[in-house]
Formats: structure tokens, sequence, C-alpha cells
């Protein structure tokens, strides 16, 4: 577990638990961060045609 600790002066990170358990958190936390990755890739071109279009309706009103 990683906590902020600070006071009036001061600030700083701490390392509570076992190598075991600091071990398995970063494991946890990288299979998380492929995982969002792999929705992020997969979700992109629908959100670049869905913004397109916005700015293209957008832009199409200005004119008008």
């Amino acid at each position: 577990m990683l906590i902020y600790c600070r006071n009036y002066q001061n600030s700083c990170w701490a390392i509570l638990g076992s190598d075991k358990a600091l071990t398995l958190s970063c494991n946890q936390l990288r299979q998380s961060n492929m995982q969002m990755s792999t929705i992020v890739r997969a979700i992109a071109p629908e959100t670049l045609n869905l913004r397109s279009s916005r700015v293209s309706s957008a832009s199409e009103s200005y004119r008008s």
C-alpha cells in the first residue's frame, strides 16, 4: 500500500506491507493498465468518428 504522509513542514510517500503484497499489487496494476489500454485502443476509432461528425455539424450550422 502506498500512503501519502504530510505534516506542517514536510511530505513524503510511505510503502506499507510486505514485498510479496507489493509485488502482487504491482502485477495487478500492470494487468489493469494493459486492459485499459486495450479498451481505449478499441474505442478510439469510434470516438474519432463521433468527434469529427460533431465538428462537421457545428461548422455546417455556423456557415448557415
